[in-house]
């Protein structure tokens, strides 16, 4: 298809969104909230088997070290294990400059 200037610029323009408007990328099966469920759904109305997934969740100290290869439980100075002194009360956000405390066990 052929277009003069004017009429391109017309039609390229319907593409631009008003001001504070946002663009939805995803919507219906694929929609974030329901996904799994939607889709469950959908096979089942299809005749399909659904599809039953659980994630086993590992700890966070695991999961670093698997990661990483450093054990978060031993101390980097000395080498010492490390035991929690006490726990903080979560704030909003992390405090810069501060680390929580820790105690260091010299093996």
């Amino acid at each position: 298809m052929t277009l003069d200037a004017n009429e391109f610029i017309r039609r390229f323009t319907l593409h631009i969104l008003p001001p504070r408007f946002t663009r939805i990328r995803h919507y219906g099966l694929l929609a974030c909230g329901h996904r799994a469920t939607k889709l469950n759904r959908a096979k089942a109305l299809l005749g399909l088997a659904p599809v039953t997934t659980t994630k086993v969740r590992e700890p966070y100290d695991v999961l670093l070290q698997r990661l990483t290869g450093k054990d978060i439980h031993v101390c980097p100075s000395c080498g010492g294990r490390l035991r929690r002194q006490r726990d903080l009360a979560p704030t909003i956000g992390p405090a810069r400059g501060q680390d929580p405390p820790l105690a260091c066990e010299a093996a």
